[in-house]
């Protein structure tokens, strides 16, 4: 909006700035065997009890928080609390539902045992409460597919009617429902959870801003014209699988890299281009080998190949040092050395300081996880 007698650019920095760095003392503050499930704006969803929570907002801008609005309402209270509930589900920054719920604080109220924000996504006039609407947002998630669609009942919004004149009228139409991760936060921990039969996982802080616009650009080329739901191991592998071996090298190293497979693809094309030119250890015909004796060489020791892979790469030259080292390329890198002593598998790997590995593979311990059932 712009200046008026009502809007205040000063005040309303201060106001949404203080709240967000109170918010993030607090969280910080959260003892290491808690964990924080999700936050948005002014508040979070965690696992402390009561007395941590005290603890908690009693760091320097939780406390002048506390002063403040004793000054002004007469009440010193930091935290409130909005929700219990016993089991959560969380697919983005701003969409969560409840799997378990908790009891009912009052006999009227109905929500302190549910936990719903919808991220935008509409539920029919018909889930007129809030367990109803928590169960249909559930129900969409597990049966979600990419080629889902939801009825919209929409009104013309604030911003539309303001910047394109438009009339305030009700519009209904037909959105693909979008319920993935927003990749806000870097996976950590994986697992499968046989009870909802879908994955889970635990989320780290990104080390660098650069890495989460680099996933969100990866997530955006992945799904571009063929959308996708991130609901098993399988999927979650596929994804981490194209983001390392993207990252694993700099952009142009990057370029034409298959969308599926693409660092076991990039070694095979590779060790095919050397094997044929007489790079990085290997020769034509070492060993006896024929074009299509290895070929079933290289599928022998996992890497899918074809004799028409191996003759095409006479027309490829080889490139050192341009195949990502991802944990399955250079698995596969021994393999091949086992067999072929003078393999040099470190003129395949790419080592150059332009590149920003990210991996979301990862299989690390996590005692949250470890109670999904």
């Amino acid at each position: 909006l712009p200046e008026s007698v009502i809007t205040n650019p000063f005040f309303a920095a201060f106001i949404t700035s203080f709240t967000r760095a109170v918010l993030g003392e607090i969280i910080n503050k959260v003892p290491s065997n808690k964990v924080v499930f999700s936050c948005t704006t002014d508040g979070f969803l965690t696992n402390i009890d009561e007395t941590e929570a005290v603890k908690c907002s009693s760091g320097v801008l939780g406390k002048l928080f506390s002063d403040k609005r004793k000054e002004l309402t007469g009440d010193s209270t930091v935290l409130e609390q909005k929700h219990a509930v016993h089991c959560l589900l969380g697919w983005r920054t701003r969409g969560q539902a409840t799997l378990k719920a908790g009891s009912k604080r009052t006999s009227t109220d109905d929500d302190f045992g549910i936990v719903l924000a919808k991220g935008g996504i509409f539920t029919a006039p018909e889930f007129e409460t809030d367990l109803l609407q928590n169960e249909e947002i559930t129900r969409l998630f597990f049966e979600r597919e990419p080629d889902t669609y939801i009825r919209v009942e929409a009104k013309t919004g604030v911003r539309e009617m303001v910047e394109l004149d438009a009339d305030f009228v009700e519009k209904i139409f037909d959105k693909r429902l979008n319920m993935e991760f927003d990749w806000k936060c870097k996976p950590k921990a994986v697992k499968w959870s046989s009870k909802y039969q879908h994955l889970a996982f635990s989320t780290e802080p990104w080390k660098n801003l650069k890495q989460f616009i680099m996933l969100r650009t990866y997530w955006e080329e992945y799904t571009k014209n063929n959308p996708k739901c991130i609901k098993n191991l399988d999927d979650f592998y596929a994804y981490s699988t194209y983001v390392e071996s993207r990252s694993f090298v700099n952009t142009d190293t990057a370029r034409y890299m298959h969308k599926t497979e693409g660092d076991v693809k990039r070694l095979r094309q590779q060790l095919c281009s050397a094997y044929k030119h007489g790079d990085a250890g290997l020769k034509p015909k070492m060993m006896g080998f024929t074009d299509q004796s290895f070929a079933d060489f290289l599928t022998d020791v996992g890497i899918p190949c074809a004799k028409s892979d191996v003759e095409n790469a006479k027309k490829i030259s080889f490139t050192p040092r341009s195949c990502p080292a991802t944990d399955e390329v250079i698995f596969l890198l021994l393999n091949v050395q086992i067999h072929l002593l003078t393999l040099e598998p470190e003129l395949f790997l790419f080592d150059g300081s332009d590149a920003n590995p990210i991996r979301i593979s990862n299989d690390d311990h996590c005692p949250f996880l470890s109670r999904v059932e």
